[in-house]
């Protein structure tokens, strides 16, 4: 008679190798993230990625600007505003936003002035007008900061 038995894998075995394995997935998804980071901090930003980076702060900003010169004034926008910047590679900055009130005026925005992407500063001037009426002028703000 032979007593010999031949064993297979219980499920907790089962359950303790998918386990580890996730482990083992988890751990190299996480080493890969840690690398793609660390390579992004070493490589840092072109110029022409941080000209990109700042017009949408700069467009951030204005459109910050342009809605509370509308809540000063009661006024709303009907959908969103349409907005767009540019930073040149001499520093010249310009952006401007345009919009619908719900009572059907134009609202126009604009922001110019200077932005050193290197040394991430930007200042400007704002201008914001509902039906061709000037509701807000507002020299020299930090464009690269949201109100």
């Amino acid at each position: 008679m032979n007593n010999t038995t031949t064993s297979s894998p219980t499920n907790t075995d089962n359950n303790q190798r998918r386990s580890s394995s996730g482990r083992r997935k988890g751990f190299f998804a996480g080493l890969l993230a840690l690398t793609a980071i660390a390579f992004l901090i070493t490589t840092g930003c072109t110029a022409s990625q941080r000209r990109a980076l700042g017009e949408e702060d700069v467009k951030d900003t204005l459109t910050s600007y342009v809605k509370k010169a509308l809540n000063d004034e009661k006024l709303s926008l009907e959908g969103h505003l349409q907005c767009t910047s540019d930073i040149d590679t001499a520093s010249n900055m310009s952006a401007s936003c345009a919009g619908i009130t719900k009572d059907g005026n134009a609202v126009h925005g604009t922001l110019t002035g200077t932005a050193n992407v290197e040394n991430e500063t930007c200042t400007g001037d704002v201008s914001v007008a509902v039906a061709d009426t000037q509701i807000a002028i507002v020299p020299g703000i930090h464009c690269f900061d949201s109100i």
